[in-house]
Order: structure tokens, then sequence, then C-alpha cells
């Protein structure tokens, strides 16, 4: 899989491998024909993680190792790469501290080796500390459809003392267990680069997804909508948990009545469990047949590559809003959708 596309150096993609057997149908391919060496990173299988089904464990490094330096010509290592759950500061640099060690073994063994990618993990934060303590205390299965109940630490974690940028400065100042002084040293030390795949946190504050209302249906105290869409169009369901962020209600008339009108927002397929928001959301008007709901901030990971025409319910097009050079923001269809 990629681990970013070209650098300063190369226009070639570089390639986090992620198992032996991959590595040599790699090594095969280029071998095969008159391609360019391949770049690579080897990617590690995170010790505090030992059940994820990504990266080799030590053993399966080092014979990567060997094979990389039996290839010759045909590859070029370049480090080592991880992906971690959750997003703690201390495991992240504890783990580069270790890859920047292998980095410095496999130099001299005479492979390349001068870069450790540290995955994603940098979180967003959606709202202020009170906000969100006080929404996580005060939260039940009373507050879902169908008694739908979520632990604390099944949300992502919408509020982060450090987010985005000021993740990675503690990213950086943090000191990796074993090591005297912190993990940006290390890194100039030993002369690696840190390459990170931090995507959501590129994004922040960046996309809307919308959905139009199909239909209402009562349930006793609050409604049912459901929309022309799927959950997959929000990362959290995808997760098995729940996009917090209210969506803004937009009504077709201009008299619908206003108050609180809690609803809950269900997909247009047929599985139960395929729904938008499982939370009763206090709508401060009435939602009612062809209006929208826009859900803001979900640049970030849109689930689109996972929707089909399931339903007869077409991919949803894309909209493009460009800001540059124009007084006014302009906006298109992308023209890449297919």
């Amino acid at each position: 899989m990629p681990a970013c596309c070209g650098s300063r150096r190369s226009t070639v993609a570089l390639i986090a491998v992620d198992a032996l057997d991959e590595l040599d149908a790699l090594v095969a391919t280029v071998l095969s024909g008159t391609r360019r060496p391949a770049r690579l990173l080897l990617r590690c299988l995170p010790p505090g993680q030992r059940q994820s089904r990504f990266g080799m464990n030590d053993a399966e490094l080092a014979t990567a190792t060997e094979v990389c330096l039996r290839a010759g010509d045909a590859v070029r290592m370049e480090g080592y790469s991880f992906h971690l759950s959750g997003y703690a500061i201390q495991p992240r640099a504890d783990l580069a501290a270790h890859l920047v060690g292998l980095c410095l073994k496999a130099r001299v063994q005479g492979l390349e080796a001068g870069r450790v990618s540290i995955g994603g993990g940098l979180p967003v934060s959606y709202t202020d500390a009170d906000s969100w303590h006080a929404f996580l205390s005060g939260q039940s299965s009373r507050h879902y459809h169908a008694g739908k109940s979520f632990n604390s630490g099944d949300f992502y974690p919408y509020y982060a003392p450090a987010a985005g940028a000021d993740a990675l400065r503690a990213l950086l100042a943090a000191r990796p267990e074993g090591h005297a002084g912190s993990l940006a040293g290390l890194l100039k030390e030993a002369g690696v680069e840190l390459l990170m795949e931090p995507g959501r946190a590129l994004l922040d504050r960046a996309g809307a997804t919308v959905f139009r209302v199909q239909g209402v249906k009562e349930r006793g105290g609050y409604r049912l909508l459901t929309v022309d869409g799927s959950s997959l169009s929000l990362s959290e369901q995808w997760f098995n948990s729940e996009y917090l962020p209210d969506p803004h209600l937009i009504s077709r008339g201009t008299d619908a009545p206003s108050g609180t009108w809690p609803a809950c927002v269900g997909a247009a397929t047929c599985l139960e469990s395929d729904m938008v928001s499982w939370r009763k959301i206090p709508f401060r008007r009435r939602p009612g047949i062809g209006d929208l709901l826009v859900y803001p901030n979900t640049a970030g990971y849109q689930m689109d590559s996972n929707e089909s025409p399931f339903h007869d319910l077409a991919v949803p097009p894309k909209v493009v809003v460009d800001h540059t050079g124009r007084p006014r923001p302009r906006w298109r269809l992308d023209r890449h959708f297919t």
C-alpha cells in the first residue's frame, strides 16, 4: 500500500510492505521487467497490538531485511512504518524510536533506511473539554434509537487537549522510553526523516455530507427519519460508533413549526444496523420530507468507497467548492467523479 505519493527525490510511489509474501511479489515484479527500483518501507507489527492483522513481527522484519539485501538494485529499502490504534502520544514516540534503532542497524548492513512513517493518529478537536465531558457523563441508552448503548471509549475523542499540529509538536517533544532526550532530537541525531499520514487532521473543518429526508415515522416521543443515503458515508458508524456533531436541518418550507423535535436518522437500506444517527438529535424545527440534513466536517473520512447503487440509490456526486482567486466561492461537480 502506498505510504506517500512521490517525494522531493523521486516520483516513484513509496510502498509500505505489510508481509513477506508482498515483498516477494514486489521484488519479482521489478525483476521481471525493465521497471524502476521499488521504493519501500517495511511495516512493523506494533508490540502492544499483537492482535493486529497488519505488519511484521521482529523475526519477519529480519527476514524482510535479508530479502531486500539479496534483491540488490531492484529495491530501495527506505525505512519502516507502523499504524497504531487510538490517539495516545507516548506509544507512538516509543515505537518510532524503536524503528529509528532498526534503521541504524539496517544502514550498517548496507540499506538506505532513512525514514520512519508513524501513520496517522493526530486527533481533531470538535468541542471544548467541559462540553465533551458533560456529554460523556450524561449520555445513556435512552438517548438512542432502540435502546442502543455506547461506552465512553466507543466514541472518537471529540475533545483532544492536543490536536492537529499541536499533537505533532507533543509527539516530537515526547521522550521515548529508554532515551534521555526527545523524539525530535533522536531523529535529528540519527538523520532519520519522519513521515506521517494524518488524513483527518489535514481536513479539519472541511467538507459536509448532505442527506435528503425521504420519510418520517413517529416512534413514541421521537421521530425516525429515513434519508437517501447510507451510514457508510460517516466514518464513526463504519467503526460501530456514532458520529456526534449535530447535522444542520434545512427545511423546505418557511412555516415549519419551531420547538424541540428529537429525531434519529436511518439509512435507505433494509438493514436494522444501518443508522446514520442512532442518537435522538434535538432539532429546533420539525423535520419533514424533502428537508436536507447537512453533517459538518466529514471530509476526513468519507466512506463512499463502500457505497454502491444498492436499492437503486446512485453513488452520491461530489461537489468542489473553489475559493481561489475569486471574491466569492464557486462550486462545481467533481469532473473526476465516476
